[in-house]
């Protein structure tokens, strides 16, 4: 199970401060005792370990507490199929990451969009 954090301090996630909020949940979930669960670094258990797998699951619905309230409304709409805490993480990071499509389209967009005065 994952320790308390405060996370008053953390602005939520509006899809402009990505890199900056990024940063910021990793260390809370660090702290949380929580980020090997959301990372993938410790792997889901298999059914026959009961004990084991209520344990990741109970640290993976406090992951998931964790950042819910953390993103604003209209990121929300991302993750309702998310099923895990990673594959949240996973999701905000395919569409707010400087290296995803949508990113570098908009980013060529501006680009060739730019007039030289």
């Amino acid at each position: 199970m994952g320790k308390k954090v405060d996370t008053s301090h953390i602005p939520k996630l509006n899809g402009k401060n990505y890199q900056n909020w990024k940063f910021a949940v990793t260390y809370a979930l660090k702290a949380a005792e929580l980020w090997e669960i959301v990372s993938g670094d410790k792997a889901r258990p298999t059914d026959d370990k009961v004990a084991e797998l209520k344990a990741w699951i109970q640290s993976d619905v406090e992951a998931s507490a964790l950042i819910v309230p953390l993103v604003e409304d209209k990121q929300v709409s991302h993750l309702v199929n998310c099923k895990t805490a990673g594959e949240m993480w996973n999701k905000l990071t395919e569409i707010h990451s400087d290296a995803s499509k949508n990113n570098k389209h908009n980013s060529l967009t501006r680009f060739y969009g730019y007039q030289l005065e």
